[in-house]
């Protein structure tokens, strides 16, 4: 088919969905205060719960800002898109200036969360295929086994470095 340009490319799709759902939250002001947004599509902070959630293992265990967390269970979906995810969430969080992952990741952050992600859970898509091979039961052994081993390693990552 060819030039209706009604089909939805797959990049539009999830990046308006991603826009919808984070909202206009911004840490820092305090009790789950939120910035205002003149974009309509930012309104309805659906995933920001998930970041309190995932702070005691982001935050605590990992050292990882908690918007990381939400780029984590988010690269479920297109793992090879996590470094981009946490950059997309970061300027809805803290604004502009954190497209530069310097302004509030140290280089050992950046290190336990690349490692984390590289070892982590793989993919929907390849989880649907260990699903398919494998069944069921095996197919979430493995994503949970791989994720205790990313949680694990990610977590002693983090200690050494912050102890160098």
């Amino acid at each position: 088919m060819t030039g209706t340009g009604t089909s939805a490319h797959p990049g539009r799709v999830a990046g308006s969905s991603r826009d919808w759902a984070v909202g206009p939250y911004r840490e820092g002001l305090g009790d789950g205060a939120l910035a205002t947004c003149s974009n309509p599509t930012c309104e309805s902070n659906l995933v920001w719960p998930l970041a309190t959630f995932t702070d005691p293992v982001v935050r605590n265990w990992l050292g990882l800002p908690s918007v990381a967390g939400l780029a984590l269970i988010f690269a479920f979906l297109r793992k090879e898109l996590a470094l981009q995810l946490l950059v997309s969430l970061a300027v809805v969080q803290f604004g502009p200036q954190a497209a530069n992952l310097a302004r509030f990741m140290s280089p050992a952050q950046l290190f336990t969360y690349a490692t984390v992600v590289s070892v982590s859970v793989p993919c929907v898509a390849t989880f649907a295929a260990l699903r398919a091979e494998h069944g069921w039961r095996p197919a979430l052994a493995m994503s949970a086994g791989s994720l205790a081993i990313a949680l694990g390693a990610g977590g002693l990552i983090a200690r050494v470095l912050s102890a160098a």
